[in-house]
């Protein structure tokens, strides 16, 4: 665990925060011109919200972050434009034609001299995620699977409830999460390396695996760094974020063995310390799991957490929880369940 602690916290250091690009006035002024605009069109209300949710997933992709929580307000529809915005991506690889639809276009500038998604350059190309209802909404990227992987890492992060979204908003964070450039293991850099030849259905699936992975060591590393949290986090939470990330990092290393051993079969020596290295990882982290797991089940249950136990049990028809509850709620002045597992008891309940 600690090995794989210490590559992410390479992998996923904080930059520093004089390195945040500071908003252009010019583009938000326009900006919130253009979301005041969109409230007097004669749409509904429903493609206007969703209009204004594309506007603000291209600015947090960007760097600029969404200050007035926007997508925090609007979870269920940000998730379905996200979907939109997948396919788009997934008919822009195999295409590689510019795309489009009601709320994004994609599109690549410079000049084409190279394979498509590949960070092999030789010329300056870029992809740029654009606002399809406005242009000066944009995002740009070195190539291709990065725009699907951003995709996946934010539909996550709003599955989890997770609303910070600093991770996009420094380039030197930006570059170290979400670059994935062929790495060598050891070298302090997360020891990530796709295998040759991937397909561009391969770049996609690769980015999905990932991303729960990467979340995950984020959130460990978010502990890790902030000594306040860090001393204010009870021991059963802390464990259940590290088994988190061990299970995320089982799935993901145990898959990125398979690929290797797949598409190389481990022949030559490097292809061999590749499919070794992630066997090994993925078989560490199954090791993890059992540990933390057998140290969660030997940490004693707090006090709300045995009330709990005690109320859930009562309430599937235990009288004698209910009343060893009850004795509990009465000490704490909870009066209103004390008199609910006193029902409990006398068989009204």
């Amino acid at each position: 665990m600690k090995k794989i602690l210490k590559e992410w916290r390479t992998f996923l250091r904080e930059a520093d925060e004089t390195d945040k690009p500071p908003y252009p006035t010019g583009t938000g002024a326009r900006g919130d011109k253009y979301i005041q605009g969109l409230q007097k069109r004669d749409i509904l209300k429903q493609d206007a919200l969703k209009l204004e949710l594309a506007y603000h997933i291209v600015n947090i992709f960007a760097g600029f972050g969404d200050s007035k929580g926007f997508l925090e307000n609007n979870v269920a529809l940000t998730h379905e434009v996200l979907d939109g915005l997948k396919s788009l991506a997934d008919k822009f690889v195999k295409t590689s034609e510019d795309v489009s639809n009601k709320y994004f276009k994609l599109y690549m500038v410079g000049a084409q001299r190279e394979k498509r998604g590949s960070r092999q350059k030789i010329g300056s190309v870029s992809y740029i995620l654009e606002a399809a209802d406005f242009y000066a909404a944009k995002a740009s990227f070195e190539a291709t699977e990065e725009i699907d992987f951003y995709v996946h890492t934010l539909d996550n992060m709003l599955e989890d409830g997770d609303f910070n979204f600093e991770l996009f908003e420094s380039p030197t964070e930006r570059r170290n999460f979400f670059d994935t450039k062929h790495r060598s293991a050891g070298m302090g850099t997360g020891g990530i390396q796709q295998p040759p030849n991937l397909t561009p259905e391969q770049e996609i699936e690769f980015n999905k695996m990932m991303s729960p992975w990467a979340l995950a060591a984020r959130q460990v590393l978010d502990i890790l760094d902030n000594k306040e949290f860090r001393e204010k986090v009870k021991p059963k939470e802390w464990y259940n974020i590290l088994l988190k990330f061990s299970e995320e990092a089982y799935k993901f290393l145990t898959y990125l063995y398979n690929l290797w051993n797949d598409k190389t079969g481990g022949e030559g020596y490097f292809n061999e310390t590749m499919v070794f290295t992630y066997k090994d990882g993925a078989e560490h982290s199954l090791e993890e799991i059992e540990r933390i797991k057998k140290i969660i089940d030997e940490i004693p249950a707090t006090q709300e957490e045995t009330l709990e136990n005690l109320i859930n049990r009562a309430r599937e028809g235990d009288k004698e929880a209910a009343g060893v509850a009850r004795q509990m709620l009465v000490q704490l002045k909870r009066a209103k369940e004390a008199r609910e597992m006193r029902m409990i008891q006398l068989g009204r309940g």
